[in-house]
């Protein structure tokens, strides 16, 4: 097991104490790192990819644990696949695929790792009759304890299982995943563009609409791109050249364009204005006839995944009740509007949403109660300006009752997380205070949300 030290430094600038970094590579080691009378300095977390919006996975001054070492397929069977925690999601698909098999859901961020998808929100646009949460298709973790011990949790003890299901590192290590497979279901795609009210119009039909659905949407030009997956046998499973250009455009052209045209002009309406145009002009370039048809495995062929690389974005998510999404899509916009005449900052990336199923696999999950909508703002570059409007964004968010995702959601407060999780939250609570009394496994950013 090797051990290494990173310098570390605060958002004010000011110098931390860095965390050690631990890279286990058998479950005796991670045994030993978690058990009791170890000298490893605490909070111990967790982490696959490193790919969240916050600080979840963040150990100033405890220990981190590195999980890439854990990266082997132990098996797959006609329906299940049983997978250590550190092996990518993109490298468990290819592998899959040689069997003709694929994981069931639309799941984003193919560069996350198995562990760390399953452990926190990892979601697409839902397709009809599934889990809208990777971890919902999990059917048996096996994990290292705070106490050192190995534990197998399965379907077969429901209430654990819901609670380690989105349990974000926080009730053990993830070292081992036993999840759903099935044989490759192609589908189609089509592409429609309209404004915000005919999205709002739409919004109720689209509720319950047996297809997959995302768009791209901006406020400040009326304009919403949707794209529309329905799972169609007849097709083909589509071009992997043609979607990993799209997943790289998307995910790294338009960010980069941004950035730049926002470095050369500073006057705000010239800037926005070609950032808009160019980035429009992009997404149309990328919405073309070779990515009409596709399947998980030519889906999430990049390293992206259909989520702006956090290299070179910066994103927040919430989901918002699908019952009430249009009023609240109307009110995003004016939102929008209103914080740029206010502050002269908007975002200069479009807003992605999708729709999210319903999915009472776990204690935590930000759909329990029923269907969402996610809005993701984002920007090419951080600073000053997008902090503040991610505090005014969760603000609007709860006033229209938004759920906020730990990994994904910048400056959540407690308030918003009690709000949106109510008796669930203390349920978890109760759960892990049993696991982890000593709280080994909490950093100071789930202290203010599940302490």
């Amino acid at each position: 097991m090797k051990a290494l030290k990173l310098p570390t430094a605060s958002s004010t600038g000011t110098w931390q104490q860095p965390p050690m970094v631990q890279t286990p590579s058998e479950a005796k080691d991670l045994q030993e790192l978690l058990t009791p009378c170890s000298k490893f300095p605490e909070p111990i977390r967790p982490v696959g990819s490193n790919s969240s919006a916050t600080a979840c996975v963040a150990a100033t001054g405890g220990t981190l644990v590195d999980m890439s070492h854990f990266d082997e397929i132990v098996d797959i069977t006609d329906d299940t696949v049983t997978v250590q925690a550190g092996m990518r999601l993109n490298t468990l698909r290819n592998a899959l695929a040689e069997h003709s098999l694929e994981l069931v859901g639309a799941h984003q961020t193919a560069n996350r790792t198995v562990g760390g998808a399953v452990s926190s929100v990892c979601m697409g646009p839902s397709m009809p009759g599934e889990g809208a949460m990777l971890s919902s298709h999990v059917v048996r973790f096996k994990v290292i304890t705070p106490q050192g011990k190995i534990l197998e949790v399965s379907d077969s003890r429901p209430q654990l299982m819901s609670a380690y299901r989105l349990s974000y590192g926080t009730l053990g290590v993830v070292t081992e995943v036993t999840m759903k497979v099935r044989p490759i279901q192609p589908f189609s795609v089509n592409y429609r563009r309209c404004t915000f009210e005919q999205m709002a119009v739409a919004i109720p039909k689209l509720v319950n609409a047996p297809v997959g659905l995302k768009f791209n949407a901006w406020p400040f030009r009326d304009h919403i791109y949707v794209e529309v997956r329905r799972y169609d046998s007849s097709r083909k499973g589509g071009r992997r050249t043609a979607w990993k250009l799209k997943d790289w455009g998307e995910s790294v052209v338009l960010p980069k364009i941004a950035d730049s045209v926002g470095k050369m002009f500073s006057n705000g309406r010239i800037r926005y204005g070609l950032i808009d145009g160019l980035t429009e002009a992009t997404q149309k370039l990328m919405n073309n006839p070779l990515v009409r048809t596709g399947s998980q495995p030519v889906l999430h062929t990049g390293e992206h995944g259909d989520m702006h690389d956090p290299g070179v974005s910066r994103y927040t998510t919430w989901l918002f009740p699908a019952s009430s999404f249009a009023k609240t899509l109307r009110h995003y916009q004016s939102f929008c509007k209103r914080h740029y005449k206010m502050t002269g900052f908007r975002c200069d990336l479009p807003t992605v949403g999708f729709r999210v199923n319903r999915d009472r696999s776990s204690l935590l999950s930000p759909s329990f109660n029923e269907p969402m909508f996610a809005l993701r703002p984002s920007v090419s570059s951080a600073d000053h300006d997008w902090e503040d409007f991610v505090m005014e964004f969760g603000e609007f968010a709860s006033k229209h009752h938004g759920v906020p995702i730990f990994n994904q959601t910048k400056s959540a407060s407690s308030k918003h997380v009690e709000k949106a999780f109510d008796t669930r939250l203390e349920f978890f609570r109760k759960i892990r205070r049993q696991l982890d009394p000593e709280d080994r496994l909490m950093n100071p950013f789930f202290m203010q949300y599940l302490q």
